[in-house]
C-alpha cells in the first residue's frame, strides 16, 4: 500500500492534540496497549536523545499482496518551523498525521522549539533497555 502524504491538523491545545492524535492510531489497529518501545527524539535541537514517544507493535495485518505484514504505529511529540508544536501520529507505510497546537511562544520561532526541548527533557534521562529507533 502506497503511503499518503502527512495530513496536518490543526488543535487548539496540547491535550486536544494529544486526544485526536491517540484517537487516529485507535482507528488503524485498536486499543494502545503495553507492546511498545520508547523513542528517542534525533530532530528537536536541545532534546535530542531524550524521550518523545512511543513505537507501538499492534500485530499483523494483511499486506494487500498475499502476504503479512507487522502493523507499527508511533506517537511522537515533536516541533518544527512550519508546524510548530505537534504530535506525530503515524500508522507505518499507510498514513501519517500531525496534529499540531498553540504555545505560549511565537509559532515556529527559536523560542517555541526551546519549549518543547525543555517539555521533553522533564522525561529525565532515557533507559536505554526501554529505547528503539525506527
Amino acid at each position: 500500500m502506497a503511503k499518503a502524504p502527512e495530513e496536518h491538523v490543526p488543535c487548539g491545545s496540547m491535550e486536544d492534540a494529544r486526544n485526536r492524535a491517540i484517537a487516529f492510531l485507535e482507528a488503524h489497529g485498536g486499543p494502545l496497549g503495553p507492546h511498545y518501545k520508547v523513542h528517542l527524539s534525533r530532530r528537536v535541537e536541545g532534546a535530542q536523545g531524550y524521550e518523545d514517544g512511543i513505537v507501538n507493535y499492534a500485530g499483523e495485518a494483511d499486506d494487500g499482496a498475499g502476504g503479512i505484514r507487522t502493523v507499527t504505529r508511533e506517537l511522537r511529540l515533536d516541533w518544527d518551523a512550519w508546524k510548530g508544536c505537534h504530535y506525530n501520529a503515524l500508522v507505518k507505510g499507510e498514513a501519517s498525521k500531525a496534529f499540531s497546537f498553540p504555545s505560549p511562544h511565537e509559532a515556529g520561532s527559536d523560542a517555541e522549539r526551546a519549549w518543547i526541548a525543555r517539555i521533553l527533557r522533564r522525561r529525565g534521562p532515557p533507559d536505554p533497555s526501554r529505547t528503539t529507533y525506527p
